[in-house]
């Protein structure tokens, strides 16, 4: 059978294509066609066409028939009554019935969802979890959750009691700023109170389930990482049983203070705090209590092939033990190396001293040979202070100028012309100046090496402190 087409080419004009396209599918049918050919493929999804214009609205339809009763409602819920004889009343609970079968105690009760809102309905918008089945971890995530349309309505769930106004207590769950919030509270918070009733009440962390805080009828409240914004008053004895171990333990007599800025605490006693004493104080001791080794250094050993070319770092006279913070007032200057932590005390110990220089070293800032003599008897009297306030200028000025005149340099003592005999009790005076660990030094002259000493030579020191 010979058929006759017309070839369909590139650069035929559309009108061409489609009379030549007409021709070939006339020439087809004419001749009955020729064999079934594959299908092709699906061509591209032409684009949307316009909205056509609303047509009228029709007539009302009839009315249908009537359709079959729905089920009663004790098919879903399962009543029971009750009867308080005693107020004459007459009410019943209702339970949700399970789904397969209400008798079988082996079935799990209905979950129940209130307060989403349903399926997308002409663009409204609705809730994707509305029609999701509530599992996780192949069990139910609750039994009953109220869910609440911030925009819609205020509170999850609201108690109420009574009849009286205002006597309800919300429950609302809210999100704002990325955070979850759950808020608990009455509707007046004026007259309320929340009653929580058990043996133990417990916060925890929602990180770790760590303890925060913890109130108990048993062992008391007990609290992680608090702080008090606000004065707290304490209605019965405070008790502080552990404040800082690695430290100080509590213990009778002990006192609490603070170690650091930090305001961490520990117990110390009145002699590891110094007392009452103010830095700068300065008392009298007894001889035997001063020459104690277990109260003031005495005896020092140092080997300056430690630290060759320093002066001597020498603590002979600073105080230990319960006599910690306590130096002897030597006329030197007593210092941690810093300028803030160097204090010069006076001299009322008729102190002398004699440092043989360092032989292993001529460094210009080793020990040098130093010796002081002081055979000064001191004694302790009143300084005369004289408070002076004047006007400048003319009598009528309103402005003084108020200064105070130190007379403490005046040396005259008066003896008494009856011949009355003084009696001087030389005893060590030392001073509190707090800091543990000071020492004082004395360059001295001569940083060169002479010759052969034994350390008994260089390494000791001479007082005259009485």
């Amino acid at each position: 059978m010979i058929i006759n087409l017309k070839q369909v080419r590139v650069l035929d004009t559309d009108n061409i294509k489609l009379d030549k396209i007409n021709y070939n599918f006339d020439q087809l049918i004419a001749n009955s066609g020729g064999p079934r050919g594959y299908t092709g493929t699906n061509g591209n999804t032409g684009f949307q066409g316009f909205r056509g214009a609303q047509g009228f609205q029709g007539f009302q339809g009839y009315l249908g028939t009537q359709g079959i009763d729905a089920n009663p409602i004790d098919s879903f819920w399962k009543s029971t009554p009750q009867n308080f004889t005693a107020s004459n009343n007459f009410m019943s609970t209702l339970f949700s019935k399970h789904p397969i079968d209400s008798l079988d105690e082996t079935q799990f009760a209905a979950v129940i969802a209130a307060g989403y809102k349903g399926p997308d309905i002409n663009g409204q918008g609705g809730d994707s979890r509305y029609s999701q089945q509530q599992l996780d971890d192949n069990l139910p995530r609750y039994q009953w959750v109220v869910n609440r349309r911030s925009a819609k309505v205020a509170s999850n769930l609201r108690f109420t009691s009574g009849g009286v106004s205002n006597n309800s207590f919300d429950i609302t769950m809210d999100n704002s700023g990325g955070l979850y919030k759950l808020y608990l509270g009455f509707v007046d918070n004026i007259n309320s109170q929340l009653n929580l009733k058990a043996e133990d009440h417990g916060i925890i962390s929602s990180t770790n389930a760590a303890e925060l805080f913890k109130i108990s009828t048993t062992s008391g409240n007990t609290y992680s990482n608090t702080f008090f914004e606000k004065p707290v008053t304490f209605n019965a004895p405070l008790s502080i049983k552990n404040s800082n171990p690695a430290v100080s333990n509590p213990a009778v007599n002990k006192i609490l203070t603070a170690i650091n800025t930090a305001g961490e605490t520990t117990f110390k006693t009145t002699e590891e705090l110094g007392g009452n004493v103010k830095v700068g104080t300065i008392i009298s001791i007894l001889p035997s209590i001063f020459s104690s080794s277990s109260n003031f250094i005495n005896y020092q050993f140092i080997d300056t092939n430690l630290d060759p070319n320093n002066p001597l770092k020498i603590r002979m006279g600073a105080g230990i033990g319960d006599y910690d913070g306590w130096y002897v007032c030597n006329g030197e200057q007593w210092t941690d190396g810093t300028v803030a932590g160097t204090t010069l005390v006076p001299d009322l110990s008729s102190f002398s001293y004699q440092i043989l220089a360092n032989p292993l070293t001529d460094n210009p800032n080793s020990q040098g040979y130093v010796s002081v003599t002081n055979n000064e008897v001191q004694l302790i009297g009143g300084a005369a202070h004289l408070v002076n306030a004047s006007i400048p200028g003319t009598a009528t000025s309103a402005d003084y100028n108020i200064n105070i005149v130190n007379q403490s340099d005046d040396p005259i003592i008066v003896i008494n012309p009856a011949g009355g005999q003084f009696r001087i009790k030389k005893l060590p005076q030392i001073i509190y100046l707090s800091t543990s660990n000071l020492w004082w030094s004395q360059l001295g002259t001569g940083q060169t090496a002479l010759g052969d000493y034994s350390s008994g030579d260089y390494l000791s020191t001479d007082y005259n402190t009485f």
